[in-house]
């Protein structure tokens, strides 16, 4: 509800915020609940390359956010090269 009342303001800020806060409190939630039953094994993988990428694409969006959602010719070649 909070969501479709900021986009019907038109405040995009608060919109991603949301959907971010939300993910990453699901995501915690859902890993320490599963952590107290069964302990939690974390991939070497996951530390080396998974965590370090999701921190680069948290990173970019926000810089899109605070360029105001307009993507200029560096940053969709940053796009393009990454997929």
């Amino acid at each position: 509800m909070v969501s479709i009342a900021a986009a019907r303001k038109g405040k995009a800020e608060l919109i991603v915020g949301n959907i971010m806060g939300s993910n990453i409190t699901s995501i915690l939630l859902i890993v320490r609940l599963g952590a107290t039953v069964n302990p939690v094994d974390i991939a070497e993988l996951s530390v080396v390359y998974t965590i370090p990428i999701m921190l680069l694409f948290s990173l970019a969006l926000l810089y899109f956010v605070r360029s105001h959602w307009r993507i200029s010719r560096v940053q969709g070649g940053c796009a393009a090269a990454a997929a």
